[in-house]
């Protein structure tokens, strides 16, 4: 997409037209004189953001107020790609507001988080280390890795392995360092997370478990590290895949409280009354979730509460469906880690299948299925719920069992 210069009388002419709000779906070059008056903003660096009729649409990428006085100029610093002769938007990479705030307005605080990278000696400055969070990322890697016959991932959740078995189909080996004792610690128990191992393991894994990185080798580039224990293995590149971090920049420049999150209450508003935070940012009752389902429902009461609508959010009951190098996995709820919960497990090492449900009395309040996913969508809403079924509880043994009885 090529820049495109729209000039205020145009601007003045399209935002009256639009609705209350309005999708930001193209980016647009901010004339010089829009901008005059306005400290530390320079024309060839920041965009006016905005969708308008005739213009290329792009995904949908953060929402503004639409107002029909140009008092309101949404200042994004973007990032682009060339490809051939188009330039292409590669994302907003930070926003500011430029004009007086109205007692009417609400903010939503959406900036997501960021890759964590532990502390590493030796990490500073060398070629070969990388973190994946955006397609611009994994595009670097793949290039890189073009030329390396070994990868280390720093870190065994669900990017690590997915991002490993993308480098081990391109032919190279790929070893995992692990602080926990098992793979998938928040997913999977300890029986689960074996079956998974060895089933990595004859895809050509390595794994290297409680174990930590205490230093990256090499001069220029990383040739090896160095875990606690004091083993050194080799490697032509480092993959960081330690979890993320909510993204506090704005928030602690603004004023908000924050711990590990934006911290909200159960409407989502923040420290900062008509300012509001939903998604990896935000910290509920304590708990940053970082999952899919908990950013669309703390979205969905944030939006109702900033509308003006009642609406609260009471916590999510933590769930993963996905594959897991093409392995089916259902996490959900209290996977009882600890073996503190009455439980049924049926596990076949073999066929790589493992199924556990764990009860508080009557109620399920978690499962684990790995391989076999029969029933999880009935089974996922029985958590949710946490409805009482002690009539089908024995029942759920069998392998016959017919999961529309606990619908």
């Amino acid at each position: 997409m090529s820049d495109i210069v729209l000039t205020t009388e145009q601007i003045k002419q399209l935002l009256p037209h639009r609705p209350p709000f309005l999708f930001v779906d193209a980016v647009t070059r901010l004339e010089p004189n829009l901008i005059e008056g306005y400290r530390d903003i320079k024309p060839e660096e920041f965009y006016f953001a905005g969708h308008f009729p005739g213009l290329p649409v792009l995904p949908g990428v953060l929402m503004v107020e639409a107002i029909a006085q140009i008092e309101v100029i949404l200042v994004c610093k973007v990032r682009e790609e060339r490809r051939g002769r188009n330039t292409l938007f590669a994302g907003i990479e930070s926003v500011r507001f430029r004009r007086q705030v109205s007692p009417d307005d609400r903010l939503l605080l959406s900036v997501g988080a960021r890759p964590f990278m532990p502390p590493v000696e030796g990490m500073e400055g060398k070629e070969g280390i990388f973190t994946l969070r955006s397609i611009g990322d994994a595009r670097v890697i793949k290039g890189y890795a073009a030329r390396c016959q070994r990868a280390l991932l720093v870190g065994g959740g669900l990017l690590g392995l997915e991002a490993g078995n993308g480098l081990r189909r391109a032919g190279l080996e790929v070893s995992v360092v692990e602080t926990f004792p098992r793979l998938l610690p928040r997913q999977v128990d300890t029986d689960g997370a074996a079956i998974l191992q060895r089933l990595l393991e004859q895809m050509g894994f390595q794994f290297y478990l409680e174990e930590q990185c205490r230093e990256v080798l090499g001069q220029g580039h990383v040739e090896g590290v160095r875990l606690s224990s004091g083993r050194t293995v080799e490697t032509d590149m480092l993959l960081v895949s330690a979890g993320v971090r909510s993204d506090l920049r704005l928030a602690q420049e603004t004023g908000l409280d924050t711990e590990k999150g934006v911290i909200v209450d159960d409407r989502m508003e923040t420290s900062i009354a008509t300012i509001f935070a939903a998604g990896d940012v935000a910290q509920h009752r304590g708990v940053c979730y970082g999952i899919w389902p908990a950013a669309q429902r703390q979205g969905e009461v944030a939006g109702t509460t900033m509308a003006g609508g009642t609406d609260v959010y009471e916590g999510t009951v933590p769930t993963n469906t996905l594959k897991v190098l093409g392995i089916d996995l259902v996490s959900a709820g209290d996977i009882d880690a600890e073996g503190v919960h009455e439980c049924q497990v049926a596990a076949d090492p073999v066929k790589g299948v493992y199924r556990k449900l764990v009860f508080d009395g009557n109620t399920l309040i978690g499962c684990i299925l790995l391989g076999d996913v029969r029933g999880r969508w009935e089974l996922m809403n029985a958590i949710e719920t946490r409805r009482d079924i002690g009539p089908v509880k024995s029942d759920l043994r069998g392998d016959g069992f017919d999961f529309a009885r606990l619908r």
